[in-house]
C-alpha cells in the first residue's frame, strides 16, 4: 500500500512544518502568515474529475487548507494550466478511455522537466491538453531510461521505473 489515510498525521506534520492556524479562523498560514488558500479548477458534473475534485477539496479542509472549487470548461481549463495561472487542477490521466491506452510511460513523460516553462509562459501543450508545469531529476532519469525500452510490463525493470515513477508523482 502506497499510502496510508490518516488525517490526524496530516495535522502533524503540517504543524511540525510551522503551518498552523494563527488566528482562529480553521485556516493554517505558512510561518510568515500567509493562509494556506487555494483554487481548485474542475469541470463541472457529472465528470469524474469533479467528484475527485470535490473530494479532495473536502478533505483538505479537514486538515486546515481554504479550497476554493471553480467549475470551469475543459478548454478554459487547458488555457489556465498552459500558461500556469492556477494553483491546482485535477487531471483524468489513468483511465483505459484516453488514446495512450495502458502505457504508463506516456503519463509520465509528461511531467519531464523538458516541458517546464515559468508561470505566464506558455507550455507549448498537446492538441488536447498543456503539458505539466513540473521539474524533478528524478522523473528526468526514469523518463529517460523508459524512452529508449520497449513497453513491455512484464518486463521487472520497465514494471519497476513506473513504479518508482508514478510513486514519485502520487
Amino acid at each position: 500500500e502506497w499510502y496510508e489515510y490518516n488525517p490526524e498525521r496530516a495535522k502533524k506534520i503540517l504543524d511540525d512544518l510551522g503551518f498552523i492556524d494563527r488566528d482562529g479562523d480553521g485556516i493554517r498560514e505558512t510561518p510568515n502568515g500567509t493562509k494556506l488558500s487555494f483554487e481548485l479548477i474542475v469541470p463541472p458534473p457529472p465528470t469524474g474529475m469533479y467528484v475527485v475534485g470535490t473530494h479532495i477539496a473536502e478533505e483538505l479542509r479537514k486538515v486546515g487548507f481554504e479550497i476554493t472549487v471553480t467549475l470551469s470548461t475543459s478548454p478554459a481549463i487547458f488555457s489556465r494550466v498552459e500558461y500556469g495561472d492556477y494553483d491546482m487542477q485535477v487531471e483524468g490521466f489513468c483511465t483505459e478511455g484516453w488514446w495512450w491506452g495502458n502505457d504508463p510511460f506516456i503519463i509520465l513523460e509528461m511531467f519531464h522537466s523538458r516541458h517546464y516553462a515559468p508561470a505566464g509562459e506558455s507550455t507549448g501543450g498537446w492538441p488536447w491538453f498543456p503539458r505539466n508545469r513540473y521539474r524533478n531529476p528524478e522523473i528526468d532519469e526514469i523518463v529517460e531510461k523508459l524512452e529508449v525500452m520497449p513497453l513491455n510490463l512484464s518486463n521487472p525493470e520497465y514494471l519497476s521505473l513506473v513504479k518508482r515513477g508514478l510513486e514519485i508523482l502520487y
